[in-house]
Formats: C-alpha cells, structure tokens, sequence
C-alpha cells in the first residue's frame, strides 16, 4: 500500500486487513490476543505504558541494546520498561483483542525527529513515519537481514523490493552500527 501526507488534511488509511487504521488525526493498531510485534511511528505526549494501553493484562518485551527489557502490567511481577519510544519495536502479549487508539501529530519537539542507533547484531526497530517506507532507502549501510512477524512466522525481508510499514515492529540484523 503507498499512501502520501500531505500536511493536515484529513484522511483514511487502512492498511494490511485492517492491522492500522489511520483517520483524521486518530492512529489504531488492533491487537490480537496473541504475541504481536508493533512500533508506534508517532511521538507521543504521555508515553508511559499505563497511559498507553490502559488497564489491559498485558505483558510488554523490548529489545534494546542486546538486553531484553519487560514490562507486566501484574505488579506482583519485576518490570524493567516503562515508557513506549517512537522507532523501537515492541513484543506485546494481550489477554484480550484490543484496539490501540491514539491521538498522533507529526509535530517533533524542537524541530528535531527522533533517531535510533542500531548495533552491530539484532535489534527491534520500527519507523517514524506514516507512510510505508523502503528498507534500503531507510537503512542504507551495514545491513545483514530484516525479518517481519505475522503473528506465528517470521518472515524475511527483502531490503530492495520491501517496505517497513507503520505500526509493525521488525527484527533488524546489522553488520556495524548504523543510524536512524
């Protein structure tokens, strides 16, 4: 699916049998009660996972820096993650179908867009943006592979022909570090 934004006009997009919806400033994800593999490609005001996902049992997992970081929304269990990024990906486990509702603008603080430093090795990454992006316009040196995950299989990328598309989260392997 190519879709262009152009400024603040009003639209609808629904992509991938109905996974992100987008429409007049409202960005939604549906998740499943399965594992899902999201990145949220907006900034956004209250980032914190509570703010984010509500009262859902839910059970959150990021990759960062070679170091799993978790986060459950049972108290009686550790949790090391606490805030949502814009370009990181995130593994989130529901117990119940839940459409994830939120509010976007593409207003970066000071003028200035977010960036992600990928290490050499694998990292969880998704994009900014709202519209599909080209993995080799995006990632232009040090790439090893790129793996998308349907919900039960990962599934390889091919960095020439494919797309990161807003609101997946992808397994990215590097052969240095590159940024974002």
């Amino acid at each position: 699916i190519t879709t262009i934004y152009e400024g603040n006009e009003n639209y609808t997009r629904v992509s991938e049998a109905n996974f992100l919806t987008i429409s007049n400033n409202l960005f939604n994800i549906t998740l499943n009660q399965t594992l899902n593999l999201i990145s949220i490609p907006i900034i956004l005001d209250n980032n914190t996972i509570p703010a984010i996902f509500g009262s859902n049992e839910i059970d959150i997992y990021s990759y960062e820096n070679n170091t799993w970081k978790v986060y459950h929304s049972n108290t009686s269990l550790p949790s090391n993650l606490n805030i949502i990024e814009s370009l990181r990906s995130y593994f989130v486990i529901i117990k119940n179908n839940f459409n994830l509702t939120l509010n976007w603008t593409l207003n970066y603080l000071n003028g200035t867009k977010p960036s992600l430093n990928l290490n050499s090795g694998w990292n969880l990454m998704g994009i900014n943006s709202l519209n599909n992006v080209k993995i080799d316009s995006l990632i232009t040196n040090n790439l090893v592979s790129v793996f998308g995950f349907n919900g039960s299989n990962y599934i390889e990328l091919n960095p020439n022909t494919d797309y990161f598309i807003p609101g997946k989260g992808y397994w990215v392997n590097m052969n240095a570090t590159f940024t974002i």
